[in-house]
């Protein structure tokens, strides 16, 4: 999709990240899944990181679009 995104900051105990898009930083904290995913979330925002095996994936949640896609870490 031609962003991109960085992880800034990713706390010890995996509860947290700084994401940076778009010139701004976002903290963004750890949600549980029933799948297994990874998924962090800032509600104010609206945004959402997901990492699933292979690759990573920023999601707007308010407009439930993707904003970045195939991200590798």
């Amino acid at each position: 999709m031609g962003e991109q995104v960085q992880i800034r900051n990713l706390a010890p105990d995996l509860g947290s990240l700084v994401l940076r898009f778009r010139g701004s930083d976002t903290l963004l904290f750890a949600v549980d899944t029933e799948s297994g995913a990874v998924r962090y979330e800032d509600r104010r925002s609206g945004l959402t990181w997901i990492k699933i095996p292979g690759k990573s994936m920023l999601l707007d949640s308010r407009l439930g679009e993707p904003l970045a896609n195939d991200c590798m870490l």
